[in-house]
């Protein structure tokens, strides 16, 4: 087996990376994909890439191919394809010569986002990762009516919302920050949570959803999505959900998630992306347990700690 640096997505690895994502599409009853090189080249949004590619007797088995992004290498599902048999072998001597490299240039930080099937998650754990986000795909015509004895209004926000909305920020962050889930980023990046909050009061044709038993009891938020990597057509991003605290357990999100389904179904759309913490353990029974959100992506996440370097006698 062979491997050698690689700075781009040529059509040798297309055919890998539609073979993985058919197989998905398949295992979702989705129509199947058909991406073009033009359509990676949008996926790609900048040039420094660092990549490696693994060949054996001239055929290509595996590559890693990613982004360094705010001191972490970040790998989308598209960026790290391997042939499934050996796939153990060809994950190690491609993450060895990847991570050596990125070591020699200060990045500790590793995230692979990959397809969800069981082979690349077990050789990624072999390799140190652990869990950390999960993305699913709900489909509405399969979508069965939760049992809930809530009794629930729902609205659409208005421009009046803009207080509850900084207050809904709130409860995502206190969702993300507790623990042991430990989400949230720095101060800024909070304070712009709340503010961007804000302003979907203002914001005109927003889907956004507030369910009231005489007061806002639960939210849903979703976003338009554009045609991009596994993005069905007919799909709508839920991009923020939860519950006010003092009102958990009390059925309200399934009352919510009933008259959404309901009402996007009318829209025209048929497929729901979303995303949680996979330690937010009140997302990840909600979705996988009481939806049976099917997950199709997973983010796996090493962090090498930089004293490792203590352990090198190769200086004497």
């Amino acid at each position: 087996m062979k491997i050698e640096r690689m700075d781009a997505i040529n059509t040798h690895h297309l055919k890998l990376i539609m073979r993985d994502v058919n197989d998905m599409a398949a295992y979702l009853k989705m129509d199947s994909f058909d991406y073009t090189m033009d359509d990676v080249n949008q996926w790609i949004k900048t040039d420094e890439i660092i990549g490696y590619q693994m060949t054996d007797g001239g055929q290509l088995v595996g590559f890693i191919y990613g982004i360094i992004e705010s001191e972490t290498f970040h790998v989308q599902p598209f960026g790290f394809v391997i042939d499934k048999q050996n796939a153990d072998v060809i994950a190690h001597h491609l993450f060895k010569a990847c991570s050596t490299e990125l070591i020699n240039k200060g990045i500790h930080d590793f995230a692979f986002s990959v397809l969800g099937n069981k082979t690349y998650e077990d050789v990624l754990l072999n390799l140190g990762f652990a869990y950390e986000q999960d993305y699913g795909v709900l489909d509405i015509n399969t979508y069965r009516q939760l049992d809930s004895l809530s009794k629930l209004n729902v609205r659409m926000v208005s421009i009046d919302d803009e207080k509850l909305l900084t207050k809904m920020a709130d409860i995502i962050i206190g969702y993300q920050n507790d623990s042991p889930v430990f989400g949230t980023g720095s101060k800024e990046v909070i304070q712009r949570i709340r503010t961007n909050y804000g302003k979907i009061a203002h914001e005109e044709d927003e889907i956004f959803y507030i369910g009231e038993d005489r007061h806002p009891v639960c939210f849903q938020g979703y976003d338009r999505i554009e045609n991009d990597y596994f993005t069905p057509n007919q799909s709508i991003e839920l991009s923020i959900a939860g519950t006010f605290k003092n009102e958990s357990n009390k059925g309200y999100q399934k009352a919510l998630m009933n008259h959404t389904m309901h009402d996007l179904k009318l829209k025209g759309y048929r497929w729901v992306m979303l995303d949680w913490r996979i330690t937010n353990i009140s997302s990840r029974r909600f979705w996988q347990h009481t939806c049976h959100v099917n997950i199709w992506k997973r983010r796996m996440r090493r962090i090498i700690s930089n004293q490792f370097e203590w352990g090198n006698f190769s200086d004497g």
